[in-house]
């Protein structure tokens, strides 16, 4: 058995609802994962140092 279109839209439309699903902000997403990024390089540098430091004192 085929569900037609409005069928489908109506049950989308009810899963929605039911789990209040939001919209994402795709490029509010973006800046945050570039956010994230940049300080995972801050801390990667950072550890780098400490490593070093470490191996420096060995």
């Amino acid at each position: 058995m085929l569900i037609k279109r409005e069928q489908i839209k109506n049950i989308i439309q009810k899963l929605c609802k039911m789990k209040k699903l939001q919209k994402i902000d795709i490029k509010k997403l973006n800046v945050q994962i570039k956010e994230i990024v940049v300080r995972k390089e801050v801390f990667r540098v950072e550890i780098d140092k400490i490593i070093a430091q470490i191996e420096l004192e060995q």
